[in-house]
């Protein structure tokens, strides 16, 4: 086996740095995660650094990402290692729903080319035909990506595409592994996350820390779909679910999130929809 271009070398302080910012609760989890990452690497503990292998399957973190986290240590330092790195630039929004709609139908109309239907390759062609530069990407519910190892494997061929498309930002909804989708989000400019808010709080069946899920995905999270579910899946009418709104929005407003909220109702009040979005958006109104 070919011996590590990248070599974690801890000095004593940096260790005793690292290891306290495992133990605080308050710290972001990804960054928890990084001080893990470059602990078990470091070569002059006891016993010497970790196979990456061997971090991996203890913290359940992809290969990738670990190999990632020591190049920029050796590169870039251990402040720089330890943090999430900023995109590059923020693009500006010029979508509207006019647009979006349009796109949406095109997405569920015949197809030319002989395909039974739309690719991505196809949808991203007719995005920049629009201007448009954002599209949403579902990896849940009904999706033909039934589990971890095919959502990883169809995320890692979306590069191609992203990277013909560089305007175009993708968004990935998800409700599985957050590890696995960061593992890939975080290799690209242009890769980003769709925080919904029901999906996170129905997946894992229990009281979601969502601000600590939040601080994880940071500036990655591009687009947000307001949804109340209860923990067992269940869609509820704004404010009677599990979902804790108040602290998604404090989150939000605190890693400066400036980008789309997006408002998913309870389907339930046929013949009054207007005044139910009236309400509903009243009362987001009072927690902003």
């Amino acid at each position: 086996m070919p011996s590590k271009k990248y070599i974690v070398d801890l000095t004593p302080s940096e260790r005793s740095d690292r290891s306290k910012i495992t133990n605080k609760g308050k710290t972001a989890a990804y960054k928890i995660n990084h001080a893990r990452i470059l602990l078990k690497a470091d070569i002059n503990q006891e016993g010497g650094g970790w196979t990456d292998s061997k971090i991996s399957e203890s913290l359940n973190i992809g290969h990738a990402t670990i190999e990632r986290l020591r190049k920029r240590f050796v590169e870039e330092g251990i402040e720089s290692a330890l943090n999430r790195r900023e995109p590059k630039k923020r693009r500006p929004r010029i979508i509207d729903g006019e647009k979006e709609a349009y796109l949406m139908a095109i997405a569920c109309s015949e197809t030319r080319r002989g395909k039974s239907s739309w690719t991505l390759q196809m949808l991203a062609d007719k995005m920049v035909e629009l201007k448009l530069n954002k599209i949403v990407i579902p990896l849940l519910e009904d999706s033909s990506v039934e589990n971890e190892y095919i959502r990883y494997e169809f995320l890692k061929n979306i590069i191609p595409i992203s990277e013909k498309y560089p305007s175009i930002n993708f968004c990935f909804e998800f409700e599985c592994d957050k590890e696995i989708v960061m593992d890939v989000v975080n290799n690209k400019d242009n890769f980003f996350i769709t925080y919904d808010t029901g999906n996170f709080t129905s997946t894992y069946k229990e009281k979601i820390d969502h601000k600590e899920l939040i601080y994880y995905f940071g500036s990655k999270i591009k687009n947000v779909h307001f949804k109340d579910r209860t923990f067992n899946g269940e869609t509820k009418h704004f404010g009677l679910g599990d979902t804790d709104f108040k602290i998604i929005i404090d989150s939000l407003k605190n890693i400066n999130y400036t980008d789309n909220i997006i408002l998913q109702l309870a389907r339930d009040v046929d013949g009054d929809e207007i005044n139910y979005i009236k309400n509903t958006y009243q009362k987001i109104k009072t927690l902003l």
